[in-house]
C-alpha cells in the first residue's frame, strides 16, 4: 500500500494542471484568511470570521471535488482501469491510494485554516477553552466536507463518462451555491424543497452570519450526521464498483444504508443554526429567514392591546439542546373564557393544558389565544428556536424584552423603522421560578437557590455558553463573555452616573437593589438595537455611554411615559455605537415624511445651538420624568429649539415679492 501511495503522489506532481490548480486553491485560502489576519473589518470581534464565510466554503469544497475528479478521472484516461481490475484488490488499492492523497490535501487546507484562528487567538489573547471550538468548527465546515468532495469525485470517475462528470460537477456548483436559491424560492410555496436546500449546503452557510463572542463558532452538531449521511450514500456505489464477493457487498450496503439512514433525518436538524443565510426558501419552521423577510414580505399581522388579565406567577422548566424546550405553568389574576398571549412565531406550541386537561388554542404569527374557560392555571408544552435571540448547544441569549415566555396581552413584536424584533416591556413585577437543564452554565437576573432561579422582576433574562463568565460582588452582578473585548462593566461609575444625573434631573437618587444584574450584549450586527434598562437588570454593551445610561435607569425608576422613550437616544449612547445627526434644511424636516430617528436629532441639534448644550440636556431631563408634561416628544422639541419661529421665518421669505 505505502508503494501505491508513493506511486499516486508521483502521478499527482507530474500531471502538471494537478498541483497548480491545488496550489491556486490554497493560494486563495492564504489571501482569504490573511486578509482578514491582517486588516480585519472593523466589526469584527475576536470571533474569527472563516468559521462563517460562505464563499471560503464553497471555494474549498467545490476546489476539491474538481480536484478529486481529475486526479481520479486519471484512472480511466491511462487505460488503468482494466489492468487494475484484473487483480484481486488492485481497484481497491489504487482508489484507497488515491484518496490518501487528496486527503493529506484537504488536510493541508484545514490546517492552512486552523493557523491563522490561532494566530488570531494569540492576537486577542483569547482563552484556551476556544481551541474546542475552533476545532469543531473546522473539522465540521472543512474536513468532513472535504472528504464528500473526495468521494464524489471518485463516483463520478467510476460511474461518469467525462462530460457526464463535468455536468454533475457543474449542477452540484448550482445546487449548494446561493445561485440556486432563485429556483428553490418558485417552488417552495407548494413543495418541501426547503429541506433538500438543507441537505445539500455541507459547509458554512450566509454571509449575513456575523461572529458572536457569547454563541462561539458555529460548530453546530448536526452538520457531523449531515456529512455522515453523504460518505454513507457515497460510499455504495464505489463498494460495487470493486469486486468483493457478493455476500460482502450484501454486508457492506445494508451497513452504509443503516448509517445513511440513521442520519438522514440528523441532517434536517438545522434548528437553532446562528449562521443560516437569509435563503427565502420558505420551510415549516421559519427560523431561517431574517426579521425582515418574515415580518415586512409576508405583512405579519401585528397588534397592540393590553391584556385584560396579568400573570401573577410563572413555573418553568427549561431544556436547552438541540433547541429550547420549555414547560411554562402561568396563574393568572381574573377569571376569562380566552387568554391571550404574545409568544414568538419559532416557538411550536404542541399543548396546553389546565389540571391534566386539553385546551384548544389557535395561533396568528407571535400571538396565542388559549380557550381557558375559566382556569386560573395553564400550562404550556413548546419548543423552537430563534436566530436573534438564540438558546442552543452552542449558547444562550434570551433577554427579559424578547417573547420566548408567554406575555400576556398582544403586543408590536416588530419595528418596521429599524427593520428589527420590537422589544416589550412589561410594566409590573412578576413571581418566577425556573428550573434549567443546559449543556453550559446558565445565568438569570433572579437569585439562584438549590439550582432554581427565583424572585420577583418585571421580565426574566437568560444568558449563558461555555464562554460566559458571571462576576458577582455585594449582590452586583455582571454576566460577560470571555471572548470579547471590553465586556466589562465598572458599577462604581454607573452609582457615580445615577447620582450625578439624578440631580441634574431635579430627582432623587434611589438606591440599587440588592440584587441586580448587568448583561453584556455580545457584539454582533444581527442584534441590532438590543440594548435595554430593567428596574432589576441592565442589557447593555460594554462601551455605552454611562450618563445615557443613568438617565434610562432614573426613567425607569421615575415611570417615564413609554411615548418618551426616543428622547434618551438623543441623551447618549447606551449601544456603544456613534448616531450620526442628518442635517437638512428647516422647512423640509417639518413638512417632510422624514422619519423620526432622523428629526428628533435634527431638533435637538437646533436646541442645543439656541439655548447651549447644557440647558438643553437640563430640559430633557425633567421632561422626562414630568408626568404632568403630557407634550409629545416632537411638540416638545420644536418648543425647546424654537423650530416654529424658524418656519415662519422661511413662509414669510417665501410670501415676499
Amino acid at each position: 500500500m505505502g508503494k501505491a501511495i508513493k506511486n499516486e503522489i508521483r502521478l499527482f506532481r507530474r500531471t502538471i494542471y494537478l498541483p497548480i490548480f491545488a496550489s491556486l486553491l490554497l493560494l486563495a485560502v492564504h489571501l482569504y484568511m490573511g486578509s482578514y489576519c491582517v486588516s480585519p473589518p472593523v466589526w469584527v470581534e475576536p470571533v474569527l470570521v472563516a468559521q462563517r464565510s460562505q464563499s471560503l466554503g464553497l471555494v474549498a469544497f467545490l476546489g476539491t471535488l474538481v480536484l478529486s475528479c481529475f486526479f481520479c478521472a486519471r484512472l480511466r484516461d491511462s487505460g488503468l482501469e482494466e489492468a487494475v481490475r484484473s487483480s484481486k484488490h488492485g481497484l481497491l488499492r489504487l482508489l484507497v491510494s488515491k484518496g490518501v492523497v487528496l486527503l493529506v490535501f484537504c488536510a493541508l487546507v484545514c490546517v492552512s485554516i486552523l493557523i491563522y484562528d490561532l494566530v488570531w487567538m494569540g492576537r486577542f489573547h483569547l482563552p484556551n477553552a476556544f481551541l474546542y471550538s475552533e476545532f469543531q468548527a473546522v473539522l465540521l465546515h472543512y474536513f468532513l466536507p472535504g472528504i464528500v468532495a473526495i468521494l464524489l469525485g471518485m463516483v463520478l470517475s467510476l460511474c461518469c463518462g467525462q462530460l457526464a462528470g463535468y455536468g454533475v460537477v457543474l449542477l452540484t456548483a448550482f445546487l449548494v451555491s446561493p445561485a440556486s436559491n432563485f429556483l428553490f424560492v418558485r417552488f417552495a410555496e407548494f413543495l418541501p424543497v426547503g429541506h433538500l436546500k438543507d441537505l445539500l449546503v455541507l459547509f458554512p452557510v450566509g454571509d449575513d452570519y456575523y461572529p458572536d463572542a457569547l454563541y462561539g463558532y458555529p460548530g453546530e452538531g448536526f452538520r457531523f450526521f449531515q456529512n455522515i449521511f453523504w460518505i454513507s450514500l457515497l460510499l455504495l456505489p464505489i463498494l460495487w464498483a470493486l469486486r468483493p464477493k457478493t455476500g460482502w457487498k450484501l454486508v457492506g450496503s445494508t451497513i452504509l444504508l443503516a448509517l445513511a439512514i440513521g442520519a438522514f433525518p440528523a441532517a434536517f436538524y438545522q434548528i437553532g443554526s446562528l449562521n443560516k443565510a437569509n435563503d427565502a426558501i420558505v420551510r415549516e419552521t421559519e427560523y431561517t429567514r431574517s426579521s425582515y423577510t418574515y415580518y415586512a414580505e409576508k405583512n405579519v399581522r401585528q397588534e397592540d392591546r393590553a391584556a385584560d388579565f396579568s400573570v401573577s406567577s410563572y413555573r418553568m422548566r427549561a431544556k436547552i439542546g438541540l433547541q429550547l424546550e420549555m414547560q411554562v405553568t402561568m396563574t393568572v389574576d381574573q377569571r376569562r373564557s380566552t387568554l391571550d398571549f404574545t409568544l414568538n412565531h419559532n416557538y411550536c406550541v404542541e399543548r396546553v393544558q389546565s389540571g391534566g386537561k386539553d385546551l384548544s388554542f389557535r395561533r396568528d404569527g407571535d400571538y396565542l389565544w388559549v380557550q381557558a374557560e375559566g382556569a386560573q392555571e395553564i400550562t404550556l408544552f413548546y419548543k423552537g428556536s430563534n436566530t436573534t435571540y438564540y438558546a442552543n448547544g452552542q449558547g444562550c441569549f434570551l433577554p427579559g424584552y424578547f417573547s420566548y415566555y408567554p406575555m400576556a396581552g398582544l403586543w408590536p413584536t416588530y419595528d418596521s423603522g429599524a427593520q428589527q424584533l420590537a422589544k416589550i416591556h412589561p410594566d409590573e413585577k412578576t413571581h418566577f421560578e425556573l428550573q434549567v437543564s443546559a449543556p453550559y452554565p446558565v445565568f438569570s437576573n433572579l437569585a439562584e437557590e438549590n439550582g432554581v432561579f427565583i424572585g420577583e422582576a418585571e421580565a426574566l433574562t437568560l444568558a449563558g455558553s461555555p464562554f460566559g463568565c458571571m462576576e458577582e460582588k455585594g449582590g452586583r452582578g455582571h454576566f460577560f463573555s470571555s471572548l470579547q473585548q471590553g465586556g466589562k462593566f465598572d458599577w462604581k461609575l454607573f452609582e457615580e452616573a445615577v447620582t450625578r444625573c439624578a440631580g441634574q434631573m431635579g430627582v432623587e437618587a434611589r438606591e440599587l437593589p440588592e440584587q441586580f444584574v448587568a448583561f453584556i450584549l455580545p457584539m454582533t450586527p444581527t442584534l441590532g438595537n438590543s440594548a435595554e434598562v430593567f428596574s432589576d437588570s441592565l442589557v447593555v454593551t460594554g462601551h455605552c455611554d454611562m450618563d445615557a445610561l443613568a438617565v434610562a435607569y432614573l426613567c425607569k425608576q421615575y415611570n417615564m411615559q413609554e411615548e418618551k422613550r426616543p428622547l434618551l437616544n438623543l441623551l447618549g449612547d447606551i449601544e456603544g455605537v456613534d448616531k450620526a445627526v442628518f442635517r437638512y434644511r428647516t422647512r423640509l424636516v417639518r413638512y417632510s415624511m422624514a422619519p423620526k430617528e432622523v428629526v428628533y436629532p435634527f431638533l435637538y441639534a437646533k436646541a442645543q445651538q439656541r439655548v447651549g448644550p447644557q440647558e438643553a440636556q437640563k430640559q430633557v431631563y425633567r421632561f422626562l420624568v414630568d408626568e404632568g408634561d403630557r407634550r409629545d416628544v416632537q411638540t416638545f422639541l420644536e418648543e425647546l429649539c424654537g423650530f416654529g419661529e424658524a418656519v415662519k421665518e422661511d413662509e414669510e421669505a417665501l410670501q415676499a415679492p
